[in-house]
């Protein structure tokens, strides 16, 4: 037999089919559609042919449309086209032997030698073996590879998280493989990849987690069958075929492997080793049975016995996958028939098979007692097969995926356009230098002659889908000649062949060649030319037509009621179309009745009449109809769509014995069914399901007429056993939606009123509740979400890198589709094209600079029970401030800062974080233009603020690489910079007592500066409700003085000796401060400055009239406390002030304030404000001496007010939350100081002014750039998603957390109330007195992080709950505390999360959907008793968080 075999398909063989047909250009263009846009692929450039014969594809290139995916598996093929299966194949050779993954190791190929390298190299003979497995690749010159294999996982243990090899790596070694022909000339080379890790290449199956392992575009893996009644691990050939028909792996649906190459079957060995030269043992997809009968689930052991070398019950065939039906070879012999062997096989041409052939010849069929008929892999050494009875004892199977239609996109749909990367391509014309060159070059070639022909398969009469066309080559020659095969089908459209894409001497006919005309053309090679083509097309129309309609039933007489005894007939009319009227003798029908209460069917009949019984009364009445076996014109069958229903059979209800007279009897009712109507439709008209909507029961089809007033209503939900649920109070005509009546059935029954003379129930048919999506309707706005606010204290929005926008769905109705909305963020360009940016799918979008200076829109899209897309406002992103970004310097130990852009009205200082909060002077600073900058801005006590030339360029810094820099921007205006005056010796003069009035409400005093500056200009400003404000005055030359007036000038005009302010109201708190006179300042700052704007000068100068003035001396505090409000801290003494941006720069009058170096966290919202001023957070200006202690409440307070408890008190709570796990000082809110932080708010806020004053001054010196009261309010507002305990124990107890995954992670645990329970690092729980508290533990192992909260009751009697001691599960491979829950049949629970933000990501997986089901929402039903692990993973904080719940379901 000349049978050619058909290569294993890869996932990639649409590529690979529209490569090979393009070679042939013009009228053998490929049918099948071009590649899309954006797939992954790998396209091979020219070939470089080498004086050596090899040749390489020096511009290959490696093409994702993510760029930051990496490749996990890798393989590279080389086969012959032309001599495919013969000893001249070709090759490849590798220049190196590994690839360096992404991180840094060095991962180490592996390859299948061909057998004439085996040769050389092992003295194998031609493969006996078929070789030993996948050997490490090797770079001597006896290395010939068919193919080479990557795999970048394998090389980490179960614990470790592969990480791929970059696609820059992979396409660079992709470069340097050579490549080399058979004599023919012509060779195919495949490369496939995937971008799928190890841990997403699992499946489960028999609830066994099946690890599946990728080569050539297919994923295979091995199925242990589930343990049986006795214990035993083991299962039937059928049993492993139907059970992998069932397996799906993301979309794609699974079978029994086949195994139809050397390179597959040796892949199978060396992947599943199971000891020594033995690989794991398990069914294939092979079998000598029918096809026919496989798929029928015929009887497995009625095999026929062997009759001879040619018999056609032993040919062996695959029936699974893409090459089910696929015949691939002959059973030659068996047991006992004569030959003196054991058995026997010959494999068709082209065709691969592995049967073992040394210590037993296989396959040998069995015995008459014991038929053996399907295949099984690695009975014999090197994974060899055997044949065996369907019910021998065989532990697993091997199962694939992948190669079926539609896979590549089903798995592109679930797992990203770039899971699969492929690519092919063909080169002839290099010649293999190990090859000799013919002898004589001059032999003439002959040329073929003759016409071959198309017929059936022998046996075969019938031409559907899966009839096999041959080609007849008996009347070609010579007989000897050397060609391929070349198959075309014409197009009915254009009367244009098109070629099939095979070289077989069959083809198979598919869906898309039935009903086509087919020719067959063979092509001469070697030493024969030309070509011969068959000389009439082969008409492959269908023999058979498909049943596509339905049939109807009809009254034999239609005057005739439906009941006993009518006669009922099909109506075939609709059943084929155009309509046959001698259909009906080719039928055969089958009369069903249906309970509609219980939802049971029954055959009736199976005549082509039928005559309604008694018993189907009250029954719905069905018609099947199906093609007969042998019927020349049809195949299929068909259901009648519509239900006959017959009415119930009356029961009226005897008269009573002691009644006087007869009463008429009841009345059945009956006539049709109550019939469900919704009228309630969306805006397409369609049914409109929804909760609220009213559903009616029309009863216009009741009869008699006067029993529709005496109807009772009961709607009921019809389960799917058939059983009706009643609602309950649902008993009138008209019933509105309930949520939980959506997506079910629903009925309603109508019952008469017996007492009225009617009788009966009548049920509607089932109406399904579908919830149709509903179209979002609405407006979509963006919000910013980074403001700050301008020197006035008037809010603006930041638009720059890292701004986050928030797409605003308040306006998006109805309003409960806000859970289930998607989002797309974009660009809008100026014709109005909107550019989707890539993976900004959340509802807050982070800008980045490619989104600066345009207009962003966010489209909103409605998804489960929604539809419909709302396109936002477009938001203008021009930039509102600088980014600033470090770059490398080319000077040792030295880098540099960007700010870029710079902005319009903008000033930039320079602070090293670890100095004294000054702006530094000497940094090298240069502009965009490469020219020198210096500060521009400053008086004597402030220098440092650069002011840009011009706005929209760069302030370029260059700085040590090891110091850690602070950039200040702030808004120029004239009340904006502030200026920090010199300490000022300023006291009460002259107090003036007026005698007018009893309380002394009208005395003045005078303030004197002495000595005064003649530099400097001196004004004075009054305290009023915490801040000061500037007060005029007017010179007096006469008393030399500056006399209180309203609408007098702000300053002094100097100095002369002293500067006097005198009529100033006695009752009052004054400042004196100055400036210099001279220019130091730039002329526009200075050309209005107030006093208010100066920090510094002088302390409070406090007075009081006489009859309550203070007997403590002026200027020291007082001993009673004072009721005004404590200084502020503001730069300008504005409101609103205390949350710009820009820092403050001075000093807010109290020790230890005046050094802090980084901006003001919204102080204003410390809740300890009123108690004592906690530090501005901001840089100093001023010099380090300390100002005069200021008169307030509570003095302020220095460490050596401090008691020694104090003292002890203070420390502890900085060790307690104020340092990090590793002992330094915090200097930010994460995941590791979170509750190291908020653990302490309770204790806080017990302590004294002096205390947290104390606490603010050991973070700062600790390089903290925040207060307490600071880091406890970001550390509330930070978010860590997380489940939460509530537990109760009894005093004294103890129970253990379950922490999986933990080890090496840094562990972080806190309580609320030590005294009453703790944790431990371990998750040991201790219980010590009776009371509440809050524990949390933080486990936290690289980029993962885990953390939950128990909520604490500690009582005295109480049973402690039973701890989750023996769970293992290797899906879990991240830091994880794990809780348990258990959950009664039939109960749905909500799995909640705490600690998420509103723009959290939230995906939900059950690895047990059988028994607990969850949904997108996260509520999870207990289905049936078992077990599962629920994974949830939310991405916030730029993170991805996995939380893991065990839940256990049970009656």
């Amino acid at each position: 037999m000349n049978r050619k075999r058909m290569r294993k398909s890869s996932i990639s063989w649409l590529l690979v089919l529209s490569m090979v047909l393009s070679l042939f250009g013009g009228e053998f263009a490929s049918p099948l559609s071009a590649k899309a846009d954006g797939e992954a692929t790998i396209t091979f450039g020219d070939a470089k042919i080498s004086s050596n014969g090899y040749y390489t594809y020096p511009d290959l290139t490696v093409t994702v449309a993510n760029k930051s995916k990496r490749i996990h598996n890798l393989t590279v093929k080389a086969s012959d086209t032309v001599t495919s299966g013969s000893s001249g194949s070709g090759y490849i050779r590798v220049t190196g032997t590994t690839i360096e993954d992404y991180l840094g190791k060095k991962i180490t190929g592996k390859g299948i030698l061909t057998k004439e390298s085996l040769d050389e190299k092992y003295g194998t003979e031609g493969g006996v073996s078929q070789g030993s497995s996948n050997e490490e690749l090797s770079t001597d010159s006896t290395s010939m590879y068919e193919s080479i294999t990557f795999d970048f996982d394998s090389a980490y243990g179960s614990d470790a998280t592969p990480q791929g090899a970059l696609i820059s790596e992979v396409q660079s070694y992709l470069r340097t493989l050579r490549f080399t022909t058979s004599e023919d000339g012509k060779q195919e080379v495949s490369i496939t990849a995937t971008t799928l890790s190890s841990s997403d290449m699992k499946v489960t199956i028999n609830e066994k987690e099946v690890q599946l392992h990728y080569y050539n575009g297919h994923f295979y893996g091995y199925v242990p069958f589930a343990k049986e009644t006795y214990g035993w691990e083991t299962g039937s050939w059928q049993k492993a075929y139907e059970e992998a028909k069932t397996a799906n792996f993301s979309g794609v649906t699974g079978y029994l492997a086949t195994l139809t190459s050397r390179g597959e079957d040796r892949f199978l060995y060396s992947t599943f080793p199971l000891y020594g030269n033995y690989a794991k043992m398990g069914w294939i997809g092979c079998t000598r049975m029918s096809l026919a009968d496989v798929e029928a689930g015929k009887e497995t052991e009625e095999l026929p016995a062997f009759k001879g070398p040619d018999d056609p019950n032993f040919v062996w065939r695959w029936v699974s996958g893409p090459e089910k039906g696929l015949e691939f070879g002959q059973q030659i012999d068996s047991c006992g028939y004569g030959s003196g062997v054991d058995g026997g096989f010959k494999a068709y041409t082209g065709c691969f098979s592995n049967w073992e052939n040394g210590s037993h010849i296989e396959p040998n069929g069995g015995t008459a007692m014991q038929q053996e008929g399907f295949g099984y892999y690695g009975q014999y050494e090197y994974g060899r097969w055997n044949d065996w009875p369907n019910d021998a004892t065989i532990s697993g199977y091997y199962i694939e995926f992948g190669g079926m239609p539609g896979d590549v996109q089903k798995l592109k749909d679930s797992l990203g356009e770039d899971v699969i990367i492929s690519g092919s391509a063909i080169e002839d014309k290099v010649v293999n230098p190990n090859v000799k060159e013919p002898e004589s070059t001059d032999a003439p070639k002959e040329t073929m002659k003759g016409k071959p022909a198309i017929r059936l398969k022998d046996g075969v009469t019938k031409i559907e889908v899966g009839t096999q066309l041959i080609a007849d080559v008996s009347n070609v020659t010579p007989d000897d000649a050397d060609y391929v095969y070349k198959w075309y089908y014409e197009d009915k459209d254009t009367g244009v062949w098109k070629e099939i894409s095979t070289t077989n001497d069959r083809i198979t006919l598919t869906g898309d060649l039935i009903d086509h005309n087919i020719k067959v053309e063979l092509v001469g090679k070697n030493k024969y030319e030309g070509s011969v083509v068959s000389s009439d097309p082969f008409d492959a129309t269908h023999t058979k037509k498909p049943l596509t309609g339905s049939p109807s039933i009809d009254k034999k007489n239609s005057d005739d009621e439906l009941e006993p005894g009518t006669v009922l007939v099909p109506n075939l009319d609709k059943l084929v179309s155009p309509k046959d009227s001698t259909i009906g003798d080719q039928l055969e029908y089958t009369w069903v009745a249906k309970n509609p209460e219980t939802g049971k069917e029954e055959i009736v009949g199976t005549d082509k009449s039928y005559v309604i019984k008694e018993a189907d009364q009250g029954k719905d009445l069905y018609l099947t109809v199906k093609a007969k076996d042998d019927s020349d014109d049809y195949t299929g069958e068909a259901t009648s769509q519509e239900a006959l229903s017959v009415p119930a059979a009356a029961t009226p209800t005897p008269a009573p014995s002691n009644a006087p007279s007869a009463t008429p009897a009841p009345v059945a009712i009956g006539g049709g069914r109550p019939v469900i109507e919704n009228n309630t439709t969306d805006e397409e008209g369609n049914d409109l399901n929804k909760e609220g909507t009213v559903l009616t029961a029309n009863i216009d089809k009741i009869t008699p007429e006067g029993a529709k007033a005496t109807l009772t209503y009961q709607w009921s939900i019809r389960e799917t056993d058939g059983t009706l649920t009643k609602i309950e109070g649902a008993t009138g005509k008209n019933y509105t939606l309930r949520k939980e009546d959506l997506n079910k059935d629903l009925v309603v029954s109508v019952t008469a009123d017996e007492d009225s003379g009617y009788y009966g129930t009548r049920r509607s048919f089932p109406y399904p509740t579908t919830q149709q999506k509903e179209s979002i309707k609405g407006t979509v706005g963006i919000i910013n979400e980074t403001t700050e606010k301008d020197t006035n204290g008037n809010p603006y929005e930041v638009k720059r890198e890292g701004t986050i926008l928030t797409a605003d769905i308040a306006g998006v109705t109805p309003e409960d589709s806000h859970d289930s909305l998607t989002y797309q963020w974009g660009i809008w360009s100026d014709d109005g094209k909107f550019t989707p940016i890539e993976d900004a799918t959340d509802r807050s979008y982070r800008l980045t600079t490619d989104e600066i200076d345009k207009k962003i829109g966010v489209k909103v899209t409605g998804n489960g029970s929604y539809k419909g897309t709302i396109d936002s406002s477009k938001y203008d992103t021009t930039r509102t401030d600088s980014d600033v970004k470090i770059e490398d310097s080319n000077q040792d130990g030295k880098r540099r800062i960007v700010v870029s852009p710079t902005m319009e009205d903008t000033v930039y200082a320079i602070v090293k974080a670890s100095g004294d909060g000054k702006p530094l002077l000497d940094i090298p600073t240069l502009d965009e233009n490469k020219i020198e900058q210096h500060p521009t801005i400053f008086t004597k006590e402030l220098p440092g603020y650069y002011r840009p030339a011009k706005a929209g360029g760069k302030l370029i810094f260059t700085v040590d690489k090891n110091e850690q820099y602070i950039i200040y921007a702030k808004r120029e205006t004239t009340t904006d910079v502030v200026i920090v005056a010199p300490e000022i010796d300023a006291k009460i003069g002259d107090y003036d007592d007026k005698n007018t009035l009893e309380n002394n409400e009208d005395d003045t005093i005078s303030v004197v500066v002495n000595p005064a500056d003649p530099e400097y200009k001196y004004g004075i400003m009054v305290k009023k409700d915490g801040k000061y404000t500037s007060l005029g005055v007017t010179y007096d030359p006469d008393k030399k003085e500056y006399v209180y007036d309203k609408s007098g000038n702000y300053w002094s005009e100097g100095g002369e000796g002293k500067v006097i302010f005198s009529n100033l109201p006695a009752d009052g708190t004054y400042k004196v401060v100055a400036v210099r006179k001279d220019a130091t300042v730039d002329d526009g700052i200075l050309k209005d400055l107030t006093p208010e704007q100066i920090e510094g000068g002088s302390p409070d100068i406090i007075s009081e009239p006489k009859p309550v003035q203070s007997s403590q001396p002026t200027g020291s505090p007082s001993p009673s406390p004072s009721t005004s409000p404590s200084p502020s801290t503001s730069p300008s003494g504005k409101p609103g002030d205390d949350a710009s941006p820009s820092p403050s720069v001075s000093p807010s009058g109290e020790p230890g304030d005046n050094a802090s170096p980084s901006p003001s966290v919204s102080p204003s919202n410390d809740p300890n404000a009123g108690k004592s001023p906690a530090p501005s957070g901001t840089p100093s200006a001023s010099p380090a001496t300390s100002p005069n202690t200021l008169i307030t409440t509570v003095p302020a307070a220095t460490p050596s007010q401090l008691t020694p408890d104090q003292i002890s008190r203070v420390d502890q709570f900085v060790e307690d939350h104020g340092k990090d796990s590793t002992g330094d000082i915090i200097k930010k809110v994460d995941d590791l100081t979170k509750d190291i932080i908020s653990s302490g708010e309770k204790e806080w806020n017990e302590m004294s002014s002096a205390e947290q004053d104390a606490v603010n001054q050991r973070l700062k010196d600790g390089g903290c750039p925040y207060t307490y009261s600071q880091l406890l309010e970001l550390a509330n507002a930070y978010k860590i998603p997380g489940f939460k305990l509530h537990k109760v124990m009894k005093k004294g107890s103890k129970a253990k957390l379950k922490m999986m995954k933990c080890k090496g992670a840094t562990v972080i645990v806190t309580s609320t109330n030590n005294k009453v329970a703790t944790v431990n690092k371990k998750g040991v729980i201790k219980a010590k007195k009776k009371g509440k508290a809050t524990l949390t533990i933080t486990a936290v192992k690289g980029k993962y992080s885990n953390r939950l909260v128990v909520k604490i009751e500690v009582r005295k009697k109480f049973k402690n709950a039973t701890e989750l001691k023996k769970f293992k599960s290797g899906r879990i491979k991240t830091p994880t505390i794990l809780i348990a829950k258990k959950r009664k049949l039939k109960k749905s629970t909500k799995i909640k999360i705490y600690g998420l933000e509103k723009s959290a990501k939230v995906k939900y997986l059950s690895y047990n959907k059988k028994a607990l089901p969850i949904n997108k929402k996260g509520r999870y039903t207990a289905k049936k008793k078992g077990k599962s692990l629920m994974r949830v993973t939310v991405k916030q904080n730029d993170k991805t968080y996995f939380l893991y719940l065990y839940v256990t379901a049970f009656k």
